[in-house]
């Protein structure tokens, strides 16, 4: 969908709340020890985001999107299209 953008923002959402892409935004947060501390915490967040199951990574963002259940550590940026 949105390639540039997902390679410059692993941040990058889509409109429905999934991360543009999966992969680098799993990735981000490994390579960051501080939001990678906060995802730790808790069992069912870290199973969900550092695994390699891109569908589970997809629901769990989407999920957080929904609710509004943000690492505070972390920020979101809607992916441009492109």
């Amino acid at each position: 969908m949105a390639e540039a953008s997902s390679s410059s923002n692993p941040f990058a959402y889509n409109p429905d709340g999934s991360a543009v892409d999966p992969i680098a935004f799993r990735d981000a947060l490994m390579a960051d020890p501080e939001k990678l501390r906060v995802i730790e915490a808790d069992k069912e967040l870290a199973a969900a985001l550092l695994g390699d199951d891109t569908a589970r990574i997809q629901v769990r963002a989407t999920r957080g999107a929904r609710c509004a259940v943000t690492l505070s550590s972390v920020t979101l940026t809607p992916a441009t299209p492109g």
